[in-house]
């Protein structure tokens, strides 16, 4: 919830500072071949319970900016969510080697039917390491509304088991 507020709050910003650019700014094409693919299981344990999630994605940079073309399949056990995403944003940190996508959620079969068309917003992060040792993910919430922007990819959860795989097209 913390990660969708600081997100909201940067929308706003940032929508505010596009709608006083130019018009007809082009937009930066990314590397066609940048991709994000992966299974993550996380148990992160809070306070007074264990939150686990699972999710399987694969998300393609279509060269266009931001955007993308790919699914996701995301569960959350505390939450009793479990929902299906088109997605249509991806944005590669080669830096850190992670990935922040975002998807329209088009299936709900466990929790709010009202997400349905809603977006849902997601971290990955590849350490490089065999076997998914050191990867991490992180599902920051149904945003209801798309970011009007490129976001950064934050860290996330460390998975239990799964691995992720981030190319950088570099």
């Amino acid at each position: 919830m913390i990660c969708f507020l600081g997100r909201a709050l940067l929308a706003l910003t940032a929508t505010a500072l596009l709608a006083s650019a130019a018009a007809g700014t082009a937009v930066a094409r990314g590397p066609a071949n940048q991709f994000a693919v992966g299974s993550a299981k996380t148990d992160v344990n809070m306070v007074i319970m264990t939150d686990a999630e699972h999710a399987s994605f694969s998300a393609h940079s279509s060269g266009m900016g931001c955007g993308a073309t790919g699914h996701i399949v995301y569960k959350n056990m505390t939450m009793a969510l479990a929902f299906e995403a088109n997605i249509n944003v991806l944005v590669i940190d080669p830096m850190t080697n992670s990935a922040f996508f975002e998807g329209v959620i088009t299936n709900v079969s466990q929790g709010s039917p009202d997400l349905v068309g809603d977006v849902a917003d997601f971290d990955a992060h590849d350490s490089g390491l065999p076997g998914g040792k050191g990867d991490t993910f992180l599902f920051e919430g149904p945003a209801g509304l798309p970011l009007s922007f490129c976001a950064t990819p934050l860290l996330g959860h460390p998975i239990t088991s799964g691995n992720i795989v981030i190319k950088t097209g570099s």
